[in-house]
């Protein structure tokens, strides 16, 4: 089994007084948990506070994609006979 560090992930809210959020323990590899410092510390923020960022990052990105896919097929029939001629 691989070296695993656990970081306790404590909604800001806890500490607040107010227990609006959820705690969970997060299991790390070592080189997970060198990742996530890396993210913290290029950010001026604790891991808890990049590990909540990067989640809400990739929550967004996720809200994001059908929009994007829907816009890239739009594109795509819109402009197929411009592709299709840049393409020979």
């Amino acid at each position: 089994m691989p070296d695993v560090s656990l970081i306790t992930v404590v909604s800001r809210w806890y500490h607040g007084g107010i227990m609006d959020g959820m705690a969970m323990t997060l299991r790390l590899t070592d080189e997970q948990d060198a990742a996530l410092q890396a993210l913290a510390d290029a950010q001026h923020m604790s891991k808890q506070e990049a590990a909540v960022h990067a989640i809400e990052e990739q929550a967004a990105r996720i809200a994001v994609a059908p929009d994007v896919k829907r816009w890239a097929d739009h594109a795509l029939e819109r402009y197929e006979g411009l592709l299709d001629r840049l393409a020979q």
